[in-house]
């Protein structure tokens, strides 16, 4: 309907019937832009729900792989510990026996060598045990 109709139809109708009919296609205005606004909200709240469920997916993906990692790793402690216990003991033996010989343990061969990986690996360890722990929070 075009306006210059919608006066003339105005025009013909009574005082009172004009001034309730603005302020009847006055709140139908108001409730088309509400619906409008609400409808596109709604888009957006949907979408935005979306986004955030694939955000957790991901997020719980990579937190089953941390914590599943974190069990894997502990088994690699496990042969930590068993070496780091059989080089303990060798190097005790070395130096037992250098001792009795009256030599230094530096002159057995690969002393020192299994010394610094004694040490690397003890290192190593202790840095495994904290992403574990750190893991398992998770």
């Amino acid at each position: 309907m075009t306006p210059e109709k919608f006066n003339k139809i105005v025009n013909k109708l009574p005082k009172e019937k004009i001034a309730l009919n603005k302020i009847e296609l006055s709140i139908a205005t108001d409730i088309q832009k509400v619906l409008k606004t609400t409808e596109s909200l709604d888009d957006k709240g949907y979408k935005a729900e979306e986004r955030v469920e694939k955000a957790l997916d991901k997020f719980y993906d990579a937190q089953a792989k941390v914590q599943e990692s974190g069990e894997k790793e502990e088994k690699i402690l496990s042969e930590i510990e068993v070496i780091q216990k059989q080089s303990k003991e060798l190097i005790a033996s070395a130096e037992s026996a250098a001792k009795e010989l009256g030599i230094s343990p530096g002159d057995i061969d690969s002393y020192f060598d299994l010394k610094d990986k004694q040490s690397n690996l003890n290192q190593t360890y202790n840095r495994l045990v904290e992403i574990i722990k750190t893991a398992k929070k998770q």
